[in-house]
């Protein structure tokens, strides 16, 4: 029978007749889960606590130990619990609790558990009981996956209608690196000895699995990893979150490396995650891992003592196992025993240690005090103090005992032939062990059966007697499995007694390839650190010359070179190309960004994953290789690859094939020469003999005859549900060689003759790509940073991404838009001309296509901005990219989100802009919302820059829709677009800050463009549904909105930033003129918006004249600009001819509107400044809020003056119309 406790303590053990445990268990009961099975989405059961209920229906077998099955009993109490007024925990649902800290309007979430599906069942049982709640933060305790796996199954889901803003997720520090790096080295073979530790294989019975000390097992469902926003760094540190104090202890290096306590000194309540539990917890774990420091455990107790339990300023101890203890004095007892036992075994481990026994002995004579062993929280359900005391001894002095008989002892199957020699054969083995057996010595009888089993079948080997000596060795682990206090132990003898009998005695891991599996979370250095021992040493040995590759991952800018070398691979992290110009030559260089390395190292890589590459491939597929990973790695580029050409590599000169070109003069549009291009002779017989020419015609004839090539399932016509032809399987792509010749000949003579597959010069693609990342990224984030360093990047993205770069140049002359129309027109001939056969690339084109606006709104044209967002649209919807259950199979999802929710922005804001219809409804988009893991190549502000441009795009839909639908539309619905817009303003606070706590100004020019779409949007309610509320009110938000838009762009005009401004903007300008022009006739007459005589800031004909200078300078690039200016200009000589009576209803831009009907005012706006929730340096006129909200607000000057919502001159249609003259 296995050792216990009492019996390393002088036969001294706890009292079954104490039941303290079981009223401090069941103090609290709520309710439990009926029945407690919890099941994932497929069906599969993730998680059933009653598979223990045997625990309660009878007394204890023989087959368990006593205070085992009493530790069981104690620890299968499953439901919700209260700990204090607003404290609660969910017990049952997994290994570990989960924890509900109840706030002002919310919770706090404390460790949820392993599984999702299990944190979710918790927190809905909580919500049956104390209502729905929603939560405000998440903390994980420590590192260990009990504790934070189960996060996303309690965090807010992210859908469509609920996007909520994410919570604080708050952890110790260096948590991450703990949480993703414990089982890197030797994860294998830990989880392969994690199932014996569990017992994970066995029944649910008094013979097989009842708990493992701590907890009853561990779950098997969805787990997740969610980054904590808030790291505690230091002992002390304190956190307010929703009116909930938290005041925390770092204990780092105790029962995990990252690990903290918390104490709520408004509950009177202290959290000790872990390093206090109801058994003795392991400082070395059977699972494996690395020894911990029981000393600093013990120190750290003593600290969580003096700071929260000496003064009596703790009712109430709890942790993430077991359950709590009330009553100060029995909290200190309880915290004091746990610091003393582990200070005990610690200490006396390493005195006997220093008297020279090793760790078996001193496990056999380590004797724990009486005070010590008579408690049930000390005894060893969990950890035991016989391995534990092992563990203080390996930490300190290693795996070597000091015996030098012991230094280089036989392995065990070598050992076992030698020792059945000695005792005369197997039979001879057999007969012996049956004599210790029936002495009760078990321990040496299992000792002797496992020489044996480990010996196998060798030669000399009795076979009938080695099958007999695994029966029996079987039937001993048995015994000693149930006769162990401690849970893994008997979960270990069971698991093993288990395989006897079925026959696989082979140790854990033994077969396993050993193959690590690479996270996508983990670092490239713990990557590399984990390839290096898959490596088959003795094959990589048998290459004499070393090779090294470089590997540059281009999305985290990192380089490392590995290095084979006499069987052991080396990595190093490198120093920027720039910074290390004598670096020695590699045999293979290789660009990928993380995602692809990631593929590269789980042997699921194709040629897609490489960017780029320089030397012999075959040293890469060698190294893996070696590491038993099969990864082919083809001496081609991605671009070629899906377009099934021949790979023209292009060096960093961007060399393209030679061939002849057509005279400029007779081109289907003139070009200017470029210094970087060589001139060419006209195309004739006689030039297409020569080897170069003949070469690239019949390479283009070969790609043009080709039919299109579909590169993966996702890329198939998306056909709906509801259609027919979705009833009979996915249709195949069929083409015929006979169609379409004469139109891939012609389209292959129209793209010689223009020229439009000619490569811009790489200074101007690096220009191009540098700014379109710095300026424009955060607006039209389609285009990865891999998209354009491939080995041979799309064509037509190239001269769409130098449009781009043209058109953020400043403007000098008109042949700088002549430049701009020049990169435009080719990259519009190859779309036309359907170059690029790959779809998404061709989608990201286009969206670059909607940055085209030369022509007025008013003008019908195809060559328009909202023509090209019409086929993106198209080309989008045929892909299924509106549709989230398309994204599954997506080899790059994240890009193809961006591009779908920039079309869906861009839409809503043209919509809302030209008064036309949404081209794609609400509906019929169920994309997630975006996250910042859907964004690698920018900076995390510009990325969370168009998170909150996508939400606000939502707003002007629903806005729009409640537009559509005026005439039979609630006011709750008015109200409820004002309550989004609300929540969007006070929202951004959390990412942005016009001013910084000193209230100097900050600025950030991409959130200075959203505020003027969001300013712009609240001028377009109150446009829209004006006449639900008080003009007065009405008008001066319109008028606040206002200053603030013109406040925004004068700011980003002395920075020399309004060059960069989308054509989108100039609508904006057009909006915010507006309510000023309304307010000129009273600031003639000496009266602001308040109905006093002055008023402090500037006037709005000075504001006027900023936006219409700002506008004039838009006029170079964007001609529209002009006839704002000119309409602005006609409407402000309009207002100023309005002397005689500012209020007449006859007067002022408004007055053609006059005579239409309106309901009487009847809402009323709240909380008006949640709604501009800056400070008043945005704009002077934010003091009119102040008015809006006053109790005469009603009877403002502005309730005798037209309501300037009412009629149609915001719209942009008739700008080109009017009569200026």
């Amino acid at each position: 029978m296995a050792p216990s406790t009492s019996q390393l303590s002088g036969n001294i053990s706890p009292s079954m007749e104490d039941t303290a445990d079981f009223a401090d268990a069941n103090r609290g009961f709520v309710e439990s889960l009926n029945p407690c099975l919890i099941k994932n989405a497929r069906g599969d059961t993730v998680w059933d606590n009653d598979e223990f209920n045997f625990l309660h229906q009878q007394p204890c077998p023989e087959t368990v130990n006593p205070g085992l099955w009493r530790q069981a009993q104690l620890l299968s109490k499953q439901g919700l619990y209260r700990i204090s007024p607003s404290i609660y925990q969910v017990r049952g649902f997994d290994i570990s609790h989960i924890t509900f800290v109840e706030g002002k309007t919310g919770i706090i979430v404390i460790d949820p558990l392993i599984s999702c599906e299990c944190a979710a069942a918790a927190r809905e049982l909580y919500y049956k009981h104390r209502g729905v709640r929603p939560v405000k933060a998440m903390i994980y305790t420590h590192s260990h996956l009990d504790h934070f796996g189960g996060a996303s199954g309690v965090l807010p889901p992210v859908t469509k209608e609920n996007s909520a803003v994410p919570v604080p997720i708050i952890a110790p520090e260096h948590f991450m690196e703990e949480a993703t790096s414990e089982n890197i080295f030797a994860g294998p073979i830990m989880r392969q000895r994690a199932k014996h530790m569990y017992g994970s294989q066995l029944p649910r019975s008094p013979i097989g699995q009842i708990g493992v000390g701590l907890g009853m097992g561990t779950s098997r469902g969805t787990t997740s990893l969610v980054p904590p926003t808030i790291d505690i760094t230091h002992t002390g540190q304190t956190l307010t979150i929703d009116g909930v104090r938290m005041v925390f202890q770092m204990v780092p290096n105790t029962e995990a490396p990252a690990e903290l306590n918390i104490h709520f000194p408004d509950e009177k309540a202290l959290l000790v995650a872990e390093c206090a539990t109801h058994a003795l917890h392991n400082i070395a774990t059977l699972r494996g891992a690395l020894v911990r420091d029981a000393k600093a455990w013990s120190r750290y107790l003593d600290e969580t003592l003096m700071l929260y339990c000496e003064d009596s300023t703790s009712d109430v101890q709890f942790g993430s196992h077991a359950w709590p203890t009330w009553g100060v004095e029995k909290i200190k007892k309880f915290l004091g025993q746990q610091r003393d036992l582990y200070a005990y075994i610690h200490d006396q481990t390493v005195r006997q240690m220093n008297q020279g026994w090793n760790g078996t002995e001193i496990a056999e004579r380590m004797v724990i005090p009486p005070s010590l062993s008579r408690e049930w929280h000390t005894q060893g359900f969990y950890g035991s103090v016989s391995h534990n005391v092992k563990a203080i001894y390996q930490r300190y002095m290693t795996w070597f005992d000091g015996s030098a008989e012991n230094l280089w002892k036989w392995p065990p199957k070598e050992e076992g032939v030698r020792y059945i020699t000695c005792m005369g054969g197997t039979e001879e083995v057999l007969k012996k062990s049956q004599v210790f057996i029936d002495q009760g010595d078990l321990r040496f009888a299992a000792t002797l059966l496992g020489h044996v089993v480990a010996a196998g079948d060798e030669p000399g080997n009795n076979a009938v007697a080695y099958l007999q000596c695994k029966k029996l060795l079987a039937v001993v682990f048995e015994q000693l499995g149930f006769g162990s206090e401690n849970a893994t132990w008997r979960n270990f003898y069971l698991s093993q007694s288990l395989d006897l009998k079925n026959g696989k005695r082979t140790p854990p891991g033994k077969n396993s390839s050993g193959m690590a599996a690479f996270a996508p979370n983990l670092l490239v250095e713990q990557w590399f650190g984990a390839l290096s021992i898959t490596i088959d040493g003795q094959e990589a040995g048998k290459e004499e010359q070393p090779f090294c590759i470089d590997i540059h991952v281009k999305d985290i800018s990192e380089d490392w070179r590995l290095i084979l070398s006499n069987g052991a691979l080396s990595y190093r992290r490198q120093p920027n190309e720039e910074q290390s110009s004598s670096r020695t030559e590699s045999d293979l260089a290789l660009t990928l960004d993380k995602i692809g390395l990631c593929r590269f190292l789980n042997g699921k890589s194709s040629s897609s994953d490489i960017l780029a590459v320089r030397g012999d491939v075959q040293a890469i597929n060698k190294l893996l290789s070696f590491a038993s990973i099969t990864s082919e790695v083809k001496n081609h580029c991605t671009n070629c690859e899906k377009r099934d050409e021949r790979c023209q590599r292009r060096e960093h000169n961007r060399r393209l094939p030679s061939r002849r070109s057509p005279d400029p003069a007779t081109s289907v549009f003139p070009l200017d020469r470029r210094p970087d291009v060589a001139a060419t002779p006209p195309l004739t017989n006689d030039t297409l003999e020569t080897p170069s020419a003949l070469e690239y015609i019949d390479e283009r004839e070969h790609r043009l005859n080709q039919p299109p090539r579909l590169t993966a399932s996702v890329d198939r016509g998306y056909i709906g549900e509801s259609s027919v032809m979705s009833n009979h399987g996915p249709l195949t792509s069929e083409s015929t060689a006979t169609l379409g010749s004469f139109s891939a000949s012609l389209e292959m003579q129209t793209v010689i003759a223009t020229r439009a597959d000619q490569l811009p010069s790489q200074l101007m693609i690096d220009a191009s790509s540098a700014a379109y990342f710095k300026y424009l990224y955060h607006r039209i984030p389609v285009v990865d940073r891999q998209d354009i360093t491939a080995l041979c990047p799309s064509t037509l993205l190239l001269q769409s991404l130098c449009f781009v770069g043209s058109f953020l140049r400043h403007p000098k002359s008109t042949k700088d838009l002549q430049k701009l129309e020049e990169y435009y027109a080719r990259a519009k001939m190859l779309f036309f001309l359907n170059q690029e056969k790959e779809p998404l690339t061709t989608l990201k084109a286009l969206c670059f296509f909607t940055l085209w606006n030369v022509k007025p709104p008013s003008v019908v044209t195809i060559d328009c901005s909202w023509n090209w967002l019409g086929l993106a649209m198209r080309l989008a919807t045929q892909m299924g990219l509106h549709r989230e259950s398309t994204y599954l199979q997506r080899s790059t999802p994240s890009c193809a989100r961006r591009i779908a929710w920039y079309l869906y922005a861009q839409d809503k804001m043209q919509a809302a802009c030209f008064g036309r219809p949404q081209m794609l409804r609400t509906q019929d988009f169920d994309l997630r919302p975006l996250s910042l893991a859907d964004f690698s190549s920018c900076e995390n502000d510009q990325a969370r820059s168009f998170i909150l441009w996508t939400e606000l795009a939502k707003i002007y839909a629903r806005m729009l829709s409640a537009k559509d639908a005026e005439f039979s539309i609630a006011s709750e619905e008015v109200l409820c677009v004002l309550g989004d817009l609300r929540t969007w303003a006070l929202s951004t606070s959390a990412d942005f800050r016009i001013c910084d706590d000193q209230g100097n100004k900050v600025y950030h020019r991409e959130y200075y463009e959203y505020l003027a779409c969001y300013f712009t949007c609240i001028i377009t309610y109150f446009h829209n549904f004006g006449k639900y509320f008080q003009p007065s009110v009405a008008s001066r938000m319109s008028l606040v909105a206002s200053s603030c838009i013109i406040g925004l762009y004068q700011e980003m005009d002395y920075r020399d930033d309004i060059n960069y401004l989308t054509a989108i903007n100039n609508w904006s300008m057009m909006a915010a003129s507006l309510p000023q022009l309304d307010n000129i006739p009273r600031e003639n007459h000496g009266i602001n918006a308040r109905g006093n005589a002055s008023n402090h800031g500037p006037s709005s004909l000075e504001e006027l004249d900023t936006l219409l200078d700002i506008l004039r300078q838009r006029g170079f690039k964007f001609p529209g600009s002009k006839s704002i200016v000119s309409k602005i200009e006609h409407l402000k000589l309009e207002a100023l001819s309005q002397h005689n009576d500012p209020s007449s209803p006859t007067s002022g831009p408004a007055r053609r509107h006059l005579s239409e009907p309106h309901p009487e005012p009847h809402l009323t706006v709240l909380r008006v400044h949640e709604l501009f929730p800056f400070p008043k340096t945005l704009s002077s006129r934010l003091e009119l809020l102040d008015a809006i909200e006053a109790e005469d607000a009603i009877d403002g000057f502005f309730s005798n003056y037209a309501d300037w919502s009412i009629g149609n001159m915001f719209g942009f249609d008739d700008i080109n119309l009017l009569d200026y003259a």
